[in-house]
């Protein structure tokens, strides 16, 4: 019985013995065909691939803050910007991605449109339209997280009230959470050393507006700029201080731009909360036109009737100068009614008169042809009254 029971583990043993060095040989076999083919993609493979890591940067400010220069700076620390202009060159958000080999790294740079200008409460909802539009685009893009957002202010702008509202405007749109991914950037500094950048990093810490807003910048305050057209232009060799100036900048943005920050999310939640409010800002706006339109419409009514009433007036003064006239000549024309009555009264009395002095003299002719004596003096006394008013 014994002796069966270790035939058997002997021949147990044998086989996993040999079941284990198979394997092992086929592990060997599988492992150095693997390695040749990958030598071989290595050597001669194309189209190769690799995963890297993707950094979504958001450049905030007003028109003509510098955010297209940072990123040419990022892009070509070398290149001389294009003469100014009046015109804004960024109209729509514009995303751009690019490689840095060294860091392994791609950034997706969100150069938004001119936001937070001076104006009327019409510009601030049209602020609001345009923060809108960035953020459904970066969705519509399946851009849902924000690593850095960058601030930008012109040096030769600087800050004042309305800038900190914007920015708190922005900041309270998307939480307060977005602090922690959040950086100032002070432009068109190309000619400011290091003692003069701590100065204005010093101004900073000092002004009134920017006490307001100076803890939403977690990751602290950067600076950027470029060489100088006008330097270039009469070929001052100052350009070659400006371009290890900026390259400085470059260097501390693109260690910040690459860095393991965690992104901030925009959820599906908030994503529908900005389209939701993106078609409430489009109401607002189309009601504003509605509401502008009718009020011209008023103005254009209320001139018309205006035109109307003067036209009225101008009647009635015509009219009451005609009435005023009219009643004139219906003065005059009484006057002279009541002058011919009064002379026909007159005439009809001188007829009466005269008739009766006709009689008389009829009857005084009569007596005097039947008399006998052709005496004069009784017919004379006889009508004495005739002959005394003769």
């Amino acid at each position: 019985m014994v002796v069966a029971i270790c035939i058997n583990y002997f021949l147990y043993v044998q086989v996993s013995l040999y079941d284990r060095l198979k394997t092992i040989d086929e592990n060997t076999k599988r492992k150095d065909l693997l390695e040749k083919i990958e030598i071989d993609y290595r050597n001669y493979g194309q189209y190769k691939m690799s995963k890297v890591k993707s950094n979504n940067i958001v450049i905030i400010g007003r028109t003509r803050s510098g955010k297209s220069t940072i990123k040419s700076l990022l892009f070509d620390p070398t290149k001389v910007p294009e003469e100014l202009t009046l015109k804004s060159d960024t109209r729509d958000p514009l995303i751009e991605s690019f490689y840095i080999a060294d860091r392994d790294t791609t950034l997706n740079i969100i150069d938004t449109p001119g936001l937070f200008e001076r104006g009327t409460a019409t510009d601030n909802i049209r602020n609001n339209e345009a923060i809108l539009k960035t953020i459904e685009k970066c969705a519509n893009m399946e851009i849902t997280s924000f690593n850095i957002i960058c601030f930008c202010i012109a040096i030769t702008a600087g800050i004042n009230e309305e800038d900190v509202q914007s920015i708190k405007l922005f900041i309270e749109f998307l939480g307060n959470e977005i602090s922690n991914n959040s950086c100032l950037i002070i432009t068109h500094c190309e000619t400011k050393n290091a003692e003069q950048r701590q100065t204005i990093k010093k101004e900073l810490e000092d002004d009134k507006f920017f006490k307001k807003i100076a803890s939403y910048f977690k990751l602290g305050v950067f600076f950027s700029g470029s060489i100088n057209r006008d330097n270039y232009n009469k070929g001052s060799e100052c350009i070659i201080d400006e371009y290890l100036t900026i390259s400085e900048y470059r260097t501390q943005l693109i260690q910040l731009f690459t860095s393991n920050i965690k992104p901030f999310p925009i959820t599906e939640t908030k994503i529908s909360e900005i389209r939701r409010a993106n078609q409430s800002v489009a109401a607002m706006l189309n009601n504003l036109q509605n509401a502008q339109n009718s009020v011209k419409q008023h103005e254009y009514n209320s001139a018309y009737l205006q035109d109307s009433l003067q036209q009225q007036i101008y009647l009635v003064y015509e009219m009451q100068e005609k009435y005023e006239h009219y009643k004139r000549r219906a003065y005059d024309l009484q006057n002279r009614c009541d002058e011919l009555i009064r002379s026909k009264d007159y005439w009809k009395e001188k007829q009466q008169k005269l008739k009766c002095r006709a009689d008389e003299q009829e009857c005084i002719i009569q007596d005097f042809i039947k008399s006998d004596s052709h005496d004069n003096t009784k017919i004379q006394q006889k009508y004495s009254q005739y002959f005394s008013h003769k």
